[in-house]
């Protein structure tokens, strides 16, 4: 009963893979995907396999789906003809799974779907925190926050913490104190 779950479920899975319009490249397997087609070096493992498929890869890293471009024509076609339909983060990324792990999923600015508010949201940001002068007026700020973790940490005397909240607090602190001039979060 088990195997033939298993064997529908592959089977739905092929057909409807199928269906998808992907760019061509190496074999997948079940579970591993293309793996055992890439070396150590893995980009001369893909420029191989460009010359075999053309300059757009498609294939995964174990459940991973990963597209490689191997050109820099097909680069600026999908970053500034088709960056739209490239700018959310995918959910099966290791990154969003490691922001889900620590608690945020696509609460943040760098995982969060591509919407009108998130467009609005990264315009806040890139002129008001990430100029060159504002980062460098705050160089100090950064450097004193990090202190006060590091001299917080040392206060602890071997005693265990939850770096997460440390490392949460300290990032708080440093926004808090570039947009408003005073910290938000200091436990104690």
């Amino acid at each position: 009963m088990e195997t033939t779950s298993i064997l529908v479920l592959l089977l739905v899975h092929r057909i409807f893979q199928k269906r998808l319009k992907l760019p061509p490249g190496p074999r997948n397997l079940p579970i591993i995907g293309a793996m055992l087609s890439l070396d150590k070096e893995m980009h001369k493992s893909l420029a191989k396999h460009a010359e075999k498929y053309g300059p757009l890869l498609y294939f995964r890293l174990g459940a991973l789906p990963m597209l490689a471009v191997q050109s820099a024509e097909v680069a600026e076609e999908l970053f500034k003809q088709r960056d739209l339909d490239f700018a959310s983060r995918a959910h099966s990324t290791i990154l969003y799974t490691v922001a889900k792990y620590f608690g945020f999923e696509a609460s943040g600015i760098g995982l969060a779907p591509y919407t009108d508010k998130l467009k609005q949201l990264r315009k806040v940001c890139t002129r008001e925190l990430l100029t060159g002068a504002k980062l460098a007026a705050t160089v100090k700020i950064r450097w004193e926050e990090q202190g006060e973790m590091v001299r917080g940490l040392e206060n602890l005397n071997g005693k265990d913490f939850e770096l997460k909240g440390e490392l949460h607090t300290t990032a708080m602190n440093i926004t808090c104190r570039m947009l408003f001039r005073k910290t938000l979060l200091r436990e104690e």
